[in-house]
């Protein structure tokens, strides 16, 4: 076998001797030909000599390289770096003084950019000196080049040179803003240019000018394809926002156009686009702003003039469902009551067994879930559409992953429900089915040492909070037989989410602690701690549950003695979000739990956030003044422990304490999103995947409890 293997590297070898041959082996590589890493390694060894040896042909030798060096080795694609830059660097040099680069130089630089910027950091010089070669002679590029190019870079955002991108971004759009070479582009290109610009990280005003000056009498070019003209529209919308000196063109420029979108809508949804058009429409409604003065205009030329036959589209055909429930939504009223009732009572019955159609469903149930806007629990039109949603939900368990539960049960803490038992009842199946598997969550991770893992037990948890206090607070569900049940399955699940937690940082060495805050650990333990808060501090008012809720109060404590003695061995500093979580938590726990003895180790870590907190009322820090405030709060507590009480701040007069903070320019209260709120979307960037059911919302700010738990 070994012999084989050298034999196969020699031939390798022997294919690369020259360039023709490197550019077949690298067309091999790509897809994926037999000799697989051997022959991308081999490529990524000969390039550097070939760039030496044939510099004309940079741009091809660069395109085999990043069709065959995706995930390999970053010391051979850094060789390659630095021949590159090498080259570029004698290509300046020939240069007479002053002298811009010729054309083909550009274009040959440009194709290797957009070849190079998603290869990792290892290119990053090489980017960066090609960045400067289009930057010197973008001026020289014909606007249809341009144009193709900057869609290009609006496909995917160089993750490693955010700079770069800017850099040429910026460059591209200057010969956008010569008006007499965008008439000269075709229709698709012009389309680009639009798309390219409106998504570039930084627009150019004068290109965002001449393109919103071009569009009125060109956007109606492509009109006989349904996503490319919905995707030019679309682009217009968000250069609206983007060039904030053209919204009152774009603006002008929409309200002429949706008549005549209207119009082509109407004839071609009965074709055999009718789905692209559903689609692109999508796109634009999700685009435009509620508040802005144009979407009433949309939504009357386009949308209600179409909705009857976007109704008898998704009636026949499933795939449809999503973007007509977009527009439908917009439309609201008895089109959006009649699609509910086929959507709950026929759709989602029929959509197909597996992930896929699961996902489908979950996604439709909180798209109709945010037809209410901040009044997300409202009921629906169609009114107890939620009730047999659930039920289909319910009966495909089997095949939700654990995000998919938590997201459920996020809609199921502030949806409506015409029959009030099934909200009880539904919540005990749902935390049925999360307990096991937050344990066998923990016990498959020991080699990734949770780092997926701890952001989604966070999550979870959150959610779950959320749904705890609905069935505490909410008077017509505490009424149910079916209340006591799910509040025990909920205590079960923090049991099971806290034994999980414990067990993932207990896998971890001291060095891999330190590395908590970086890779996003800390602020998922934090949320955990909230959510554990959260419960501790909604007392059930019936004697037969208040057992399990110092089950949950005992896990959260014993979590909280875990994560200190960690963090006291690490050394690690708590950002204002997780100091305040920490503080809270320690309240909800001792109030709820008269005598509670608090560990050492607990104690350890509160000393030092008081010691931190004095600062705040001296150098007017805001967050130091909350966590200063939050503290003194907590020292007026009765059920307050004397272990604690000492190392905390005394109490002032709510007047004194008021008048210090409006001293230094803060106050103990101020809206904005919580602790727990801000933490939750840094677990949305964490988690592998951004879900709907973390997203923010608007603290209330009033007190310091209020504020951080939101009630």
């Amino acid at each position: 076998h070994r012999q084989l293997k050298q034999l196969e590297l020699v031939t390798v070898a022997a294919m690369t001797a020259s360039l023709d041959a490197f550019l077949v082996a690298a067309a091999r590589s790509s897809r994926g030909a037999t000799s697989g890493g051997a022959l991308a390694s081999q490529l990524l060894r000969e390039a550097p000599a070939l760039l030496a040896k044939h510099p004309e042909r940079a741009a091809e030798i660069t395109l085999g390289v990043a069709r065959s060096a995706r995930g390999r080795e970053p010391t051979l694609l850094s060789a390659f770096s630095q021949a590159l830059v090498q080259h570029q660097g004698q290509r300046q040099r020939l240069l007479p003084q002053g002298a811009a680069p010729s054309r083909a130089e550009v274009r040959k630089a440009l194709v290797a950019f957009i070849a190079l910027r998603n290869l990792g950091p290892a290119v990053c010089d090489a980017i960066s000196a090609l960045a400067t070669t289009v930057e010197q002679g973008a001026a020289v590029l014909e606007a249809s080049a341009v144009a193709v190019a900057l869609a290009q870079l609006a496909g995917e955002t160089g993750v490693h040179d955010a700079a770069a991108d800017a850099r040429v971004s910026r460059a591209l759009q200057g010969p956008l803003s010569d008006v007499a070479a965008l008439a000269n582009l075709s229709a698709v290109d012009f389309s680009a240019a639009v798309i390219g610009v409106a998504t570039a990280p930084e627009v150019v005003p004068e290109a965002a000018a001449a393109l919103v000056a071009a569009a009125g009498s060109r956007a109606f070019e492509i009109q006989q394809e349904a996503s490319a003209l919905c995707e030019l529209l679309r682009a217009l919308v968000l250069l609206r926002d983007r060039a904030p000196s053209q919204s009152r063109a774009v603006d002008g420029l929409l309200l002429q156009i949706w008549p005549q979108l209207g119009t082509v809508v109407q004839r071609d949804l009965r074709s055999e686009e009718a789905f692209l058009w559903a689609v692109g429409l999508a796109r634009i409604a999700e685009a435009l702003p509620a508040e802005n003065h144009t979407t009433p205009s949309f939504l009357a030329e386009v949308l209600q003039p179409t909705a009857p036959i976007l109704l008898q589209l998704a009636q026949t055909d499933l795939g449809s469902l999503e973007p007509v429930a977009l527009l439908l939504r917009a439309v609201d009223g008895d089109l959006w009551s009649s699609f509910l009732a086929y959507l709950a009572l026929e759709a989602l019955p029929k959509l197909p067994p597996g992930p896929a159609g699961t996902e489908r469903v979950l996604s439709l149930l909180e798209t109709v879930s945010a037809a209410g806007g901040e009044q997300s629990s409202k009921k629906p039109s169609f009114p107890p559409f939620f009730d047999f949603a659930f039920e289909e939900l319910l009966g495909r368990s089997n095949e939700l992953s654990l995000r998919q539960l938590r997201r459920a049960t996020r809609l199921l803490s502030h949806v409506h429900l015409e029959r009030i038992d099934r909200i009880g009842a539904t919540a005990e199946a749902l935390a049925a089915l999360v307990g096991p598997r937050l344990l066998h969550t923990a016990s498959s991770s020991k080699d990734s040492c949770g780092v997926e893992t701890l952001p989604d037990i966070a999550l979870t948890l959150s959610a779950f909070a959320a749904l705890n206090g609905r069935l505490v607070l909410a008077t017509d569900v505490q009424s149910q037989q079916q209340a006591p049940e799910a509040l025990r399955g909920i205590a079960a699940v923090f049991e099971a989410a806290g034994l999980a937690c414990e067990e993932l940082l207990s896998l971890e060495s001291d060095a891999k602690l330190v590395s908590m805050t970086d890779t996003g650990r800390t602020e998922a333990v934090c949320l955990a701690l909230s959510a554990f808060a959260q419960v501790a501090v909604r007392v059930p008012t019936a004697s037969a549950v208040s057992s399990h809720h110092g089950v949950v109060i005992e896990r959260g404590l014993h979590l909280l003695e875990v994560l200190s003695a960690g963090w006291m061995r690490t050394g690690t500093n708590l950002t204002a979000p997780q100091a305040h979580i920490f503080v809270v938590a320690i309240r909800g726990f001792c109030v709820h739990r008269p005598g509670l003895a608090l560990p050492e180790v607990v104690l350890h870590v509160l000393h030092g956030l008081v010691d931190r907190s004095m600062a705040g009322p001296r150098t007017g820090d805001r967050d130091g003044w909350l966590l200063f405030a939050t503290l003194q709060e907590f020292a007026k507590e009765p059920a307050c422990p004397e272990a604690v009480r000492a190392l905390l701040p005394q109490p002032k007069g709510s007047a004194q304490s008021a008048e210090a903070g409006a001293a230094h320019g803060a106050a103990p209260s101020r809206s904005g999103p919580s602790a727990p709120e801000r933490l939750r979307a840094a677990m949305a960037a964490v988690a592998p995947t951004a879900e709907v059911e973390d997203h923010m919302q608007t603290g209330t700010g009033r007190s310091i409890v209020r504020r951080l738990f939101g009630f």
